[in-house]
């Protein structure tokens, strides 16, 4: 467990520090029992929150710690102008790959933001009935009809 934390530091420090006011305190509420998924040809290290329940709950993303180092040493290197960090639509795609993958099916993401630099928290709800529900959608535009 202290590993992890000090991983978790050294990679923050070596990629900046930004992220939401607050997103150190809430990443170090996450347990440290680490799952890893692949999207799109990368590994993503994902943390679930220990008070996750049957309604839902939140989860962490980040990449894996090769990923993470070189992020931070573009970062260094390009005097932060540079990036190679996934967009969030790919943590995105890890949160779900987790929720899939632990028969969590049924539970959509509802919101998603980043933590600090390199790592990302999804919060989910799910369906008692098991049915994943799809993400709300625009209303379609109305059509004029001239004749």
């Amino acid at each position: 467990m202290r590993r992890c934390a000090l991983v978790v530091v050294a990679v923050s420090v070596l990629s900046g520090c930004a992220g939401q006011s607050g997103g150190w305190s809430r990443a170090m509420e996450y347990s440290w029992d680490v799952a890893t998924v692949d999207v799109a040809g990368e590994t993503y290290r994902v943390l679930e929150h220990p008070g996750n329940g049957a309604a839902g709950g939140r989860i962490m993303t980040t990449p894996s710690l090769g990923k993470a180092t070189e992020i931070g040493m573009v970062r260094g290197a390009t005097i932060g102008l540079g990036s190679v960090e996934p967009p969030i639509e790919r943590h995105r795609a890890a949160a779900r790959a987790r929720l899939d993958a632990t028969g969590r099916a049924g539970c959509r993401i509802v919101e998603g933001h980043e933590l600090i630099d390199t790592q990302f928290e999804f919060v989910f709800a799910c369906d008692p009935s098991g049915e994943r529900t799809p993400p709300p959608q625009a209303p379609a535009a109305k059509r004029s009809s001239k004749a």
